[in-house]
C-alpha cells in the first residue's frame, strides 16, 4: 500500500491510498481509497480483483463505494457500484456483464422499534403505481439514468417484445406456474387439462382464477371438468376475500364436485399443480364421487405463522 496524494472529496481533507497484491495471481484487490485526515475514516474505495486472480471464468469483479458521515459520528454507505464481468463458457457461448447500483439517503439514526415491527411482513399499498410511465419513476431516483443504462431499459424491452422470446417466456411461465395469464385473469391449470383414470376414461378440464390486476381484494376461480367415460361434469367454485394484508387474513368459500381416490389428500397438494396433475392419471382402485361446501379462514398471527379455521360439509 503506498501514499499517494491529499486532496478534497466532498469538502473533507483526504488522503489516497492505492493498494495491490504481491503478485497479480493473489486473490486480492487492487484499487485506491479515500481516508479522511480528521475521522481517519473511510471516504471513498474503487477496488478490482481482475482475470490474473484465477477465479475460473470470473473476468473482472470491481467495487465502487462511497461514504457519508451522519449524525453520531458513524459513515455509511451512500452510493454502491459493483460489476462482474464472466466470460464466455464454451467457445460457443456468451458471456455475461452484470452490474449493481444502489442509492441511499435521508439515514435515521437511533431511533429504535420494538420486536413487533419487525416481525410484519412487507406489504403493497393499495395505491402502489408499479404501471406508471417512467416520467413518474425519474422523479424518485436520487439520480437520473445515464444514456447506457437507459439504452440497456430499451434493449431488455425490445428483446421482451420479440414474438419467439414473449412465446419461450409464455412456456416456461406456464410449466411453472400451471397458468397463462390472460389480462386481468388466468387460464388453466393447463397440465390438468388432459388427463386419463380408470373411472372418468379421459378427462377434459378447463379453469381460470384472478388476478391482483381484477380486484385487490378478491380473488375469483374456477374450473369445469368432464369425463368421456363415466359422462358426468365435475366443477368447482371459489371466492377468497382478503380482510387484512398487514396480518394476512382471508376469508374463503367453496363448493366442488369430483372424484378422488381413498387415502389421498389433494387439499395439501392444492398449491403444486404437477403433483395435482399425476393424481388426476392412473388406476382408481377406491375412487369415489363427492360434493364439498366449505366455508374458512385464515390469518397469520405473527410472521410465518398461520392459523385456519374450516367448516366443511361432504357429501358421498
Amino acid at each position: 500500500m503506498d501514499l499517494m496524494d491529499s486532496t478534497l472529496v466532498d469538502g473533507h481533507f483526504c488522503y489516497r491510498l492505492d493498494f495491490y497484491p504481491r503478485s497479480k495471481q493473489d486473490l486480492a484487490f487492487t484499487g485506491s481509497m479515500w481516508i479522511t485526515k480528521k475521522e481517519f475514516a473511510l471516504k471513498q474505495i474503487d477496488a478490482t480483483v481482475t482475470k490474473f486472480a484465477n477465479l475460473n471464468f470470473v473476468e473482472k469483479i470491481r467495487i465502487q463505494q462511497e461514504l457519508k458521515e451522519v449524525d453520531g459520528g458513524a459513515w455509511l454507505p451512500v452510493k454502491n457500484r459493483i460489476l462482474i464481468d464472466v466470460s464466455e463458457l464454451t467457445s460457443t457461448s456468451a458471456g455475461m456483464l452484470a452490474k449493481f447500483y444502489t442509492s441511499n439517503k435521508n439515514f435515521i439514526i437511533g431511533k429504535t422499534y420494538p420486536t413487533k415491527f419487525y416481525e410484519r411482513s412487507i406489504e403493497t399499498a393499495e395505491d402502489f403505481r408499479q404501471f406508471d410511465d417512467e416520467k413518474y419513476w425519474d422523479t424518485l431516483r436520487h439520480e437520473p439514468l445515464t444514456v447506457s443504462e437507459r439504452n440497456v431499459y430499451r434493449m431488455v424491452d425490445t428483446l421482451q417484445n420479440i414474438p419467439v422470446v414473449r412465446t419461450y417466456t409464455d412456456i416456461v411461465k406456464t410449466v411453472v406456474d400451471g397458468y397463462y395469464k390472460a389480462g386481468p385473469i388466468k387460464l388453466g391449470p393447463y397440465l390438468s387439462a388432459l388427463s386419463w383414470n380408470s373411472i372418468e376414461g379421459l378427462r377434459l378440464t378447463a379453469g381460470f382464477k384472478t388476478t391482483m390486476s381484477f380486484s385487490k381484494n378478491w380473488v375469483y376461480s374456477g374450473q369445469l371438468g368432464y369425463g368421456l367415460v363415466d359422462q358426468r361434469f365435475k366443477y368447482l367454485l371459489s371466492a377468497q376475500r382478503i380482510l387484512d394484508k398487514r396480518n394476512w387474513t382471508t376469508l374463503s368459500i367453496r363448493a366442488r364436485h369430483d372424484v378422488a381416490r381413498i387415502g389421498v389428500d389433494d387439499e395439501a397438494l392444492a398449491d403444486n399443480p404437477l403433483f395435482m396433475t399425476a393424481l388426476r392419471w392412473g388406476i382408481f382402485r377406491r375412487g369415489y364421487y363427492f360434493d364439498e361446501y366449505r366455508v374458512s379462514a385464515q390469518r397469520e398471527f405473527f410472521q410465518r405463522f398461520f392459523t385456519t379455521t374450516i367448516l366443511q360439509v361432504l357429501d358421498f
